[in-house]
């Protein structure tokens, strides 16, 4: 794999920062950002070929922690926000600053809404958490893009956790206000409305989550897995 065939990425798992990507079966996994001395270094992981190597991958333009993101039009990887920071990024397009938050958020969480926007939620900015959300959406060329405000989430929050059920509505997954959650939250796209979820099992922050779906009864089911809690990390 080379970078040129990052327009291949297909779709968000998890982050920090987490793609998966392939064909009409996902079979590759894009890792880039996070701490330590390998914080702008990119690398896939091919889960048919453990053999398979990638060369000449991009490095992300700066070091960055605790970003969020996720594939736009199918072929661009849009990193946003991270520890001090309110730029947007896309790997493997420009080493450019492609958008610019409203506001510096890190420890934030994001789906993407039609293909085209991403919707960047809560978040951490120094002394305090956030209760605002933005959109980004990108040109056509994936080299201009817009921020601006979206639905506020129904109470601050960083280090939660988000996926999309369906085209029109969305979930968002534990985090921490003055202590780490158990809730969770519905939002419907089409009513701009949110809703309560069902309470987790134990409360969790800086979690990951995924839907998944059974193949042999089409039931789809949403996976938690992993943060910290009150009790242990």
């Amino acid at each position: 794999w080379h970078n040129k065939n990052m327009d291949t990425l297909l779709k968000i798992f998890l982050l920090e920062i987490i793609l998966v990507i392939g064909s009409s079966k996902a079979t590759k996994v894009l890792v880039s950002t996070g701490s330590g001395t390998n914080a702008q270094s990119t690398e896939i992981i091919d889960l048919d070929d453990k053999f398979s190597q990638c060369q000449n991958l991009q490095d992300f333009p700066v070091p960055i922690a605790k970003a969020t993101g996720g594939l736009i039009q199918d072929k661009y990887p849009l990193i946003c926000g991270g520890a001090l920071t309110d730029s947007c990024y896309v790997i493997g397009k420009s080493s450019e600053i492609i958008a610019q938050l409203n506001e510096k958020r890190y420890e934030a969480a994001s789906v993407v809404l039609s293909s085209n926007k991403l919707w960047i939620t809560g978040g951490y900015n120094l002394d305090h958490r956030i209760k605002t959300t933005e959109m980004v959406e990108l040109s056509q060329s994936g080299e201009i893009g817009i921020s601006s405000y979206g639905p506020n989430l129904p109470i601050p929050l960083f280090g939660h956790s988000m996926v999309l059920i369906n085209e029109t509505l969305a979930m968002v997954i534990g985090g921490t206000t003055d202590i780490n959650s158990a809730r969770t939250w519905f939002f419907n796209v089409q009513s701009q409305s949110w809703s309560n979820g069902p309470e987790l099992q134990k409360a969790r922050a800086f979690h990951a989550s995924a839907v998944i779906t059974d193949t042999e009864t089409g039931i789809q089911y949403v996976v938690v897995a992993g943060g910290s809690n009150t009790v242990a990390g």
